[in-house]
């Protein structure tokens, strides 16, 4: 008898269990956007530090006018986007760079926006939104991968004769030529003895450090392979340079 009880209430159990999987499963498809529904990225940021964060936007709009083909009358119409979906409609998120904060999120007047956090790496992030059957990705560039341009400059560039600093500050630039925050560069030299290396850009994109020689020598400062970025700058001792 108790053997039967206790294989019963296993049953009992077992189908309880199905049944909140399913229903669960149905609340999270009525959850997502509606057929047809398009989605819109956004980043707050076209280049992300390596260790900073941006915030991701996806704006899900419900389905609009289909368009029409180019016939006899004229040419073709193309399909728009419809106003915002409900409050509350959910969207996931994935990325292959980084990790998202959270990975979910329900829209607000048909945005629903989540946090990408860098990991310390260098490279493409591609952040995907999903809800219902809808689906966008967005590419964000984060360190190295979105230093378009590098410039290095000495101060003073021309030395006395004998032991000398002087100090090297390069800047790393996007493709816009905004300044980059939090991309290591790496300072080397042909002579002389370089101070620190690799020195973090601050919120200009500038990168300081000093360098000590006696000696004409080349300083390099780069922050990745492509060769925009990298550059250099050249550094003379005596030649007529007087020491004060």
């Amino acid at each position: 008898m108790n053997f039967t009880r206790r294989a019963g209430a296993l049953r009992l159990t077992a189908m309880l269990a199905a049944g909140m999987a399913g229903s669960s499963g149905c609340e999270t498809m009525a959850d997502g956007a509606p057929p047809g529904a398009t989605i819109i990225m956004a980043a707050s940021a076209v280049v992300m530090p390596v260790n900073g964060d941006a915030d991701i936007t996806a704006l899900v709009l419900k389905a609009g006018s289909s368009g029409a083909p180019a016939g006899p009358g004229g040419p073709a119409t193309p399909s728009t986007s419809g106003p915002p979906v409900n409050d509350g409609t959910l969207v996931y998120f994935t990325t292959t760079l980084g990790r998202l904060e959270p990975g979910e999120a329900r829209t607000v007047n048909g945005r629903a926006i989540v946090k990408l956090v860098g990991d310390g790496r260098s490279g493409t992030a591609t952040i995907m939104a999903i809800s219902g059957s809808a689906t966008e990705t967005l590419d964000l560039k984060v360190g190295v991968a979105g230093a378009g341009k590098i410039v290095v400059v000495a101060n003073p560039q021309a030395l006395p004769v004998g032991i000398n600093f002087t100090t090297i500050t390069a800047r790393v630039e996007d493709a816009q030529g905004n300044g980059l925050l939090g991309i290591p560069v790496h300072f080397s030299s042909t002579s002389g003895t370089i101070q620190t290396t690799p020195v973090l850009t601050n919120a200009f994109g500038l990168a300081q450090t000093q360098f000590l020689t006696n000696t004409n020598a080349t300083v390099v400062a780069a922050v990745g392979s492509a060769a925009n970025q990298s550059a250099t700058v050249n550094i003379t001792v005596g030649n007529g340079v007087s020491g004060g």
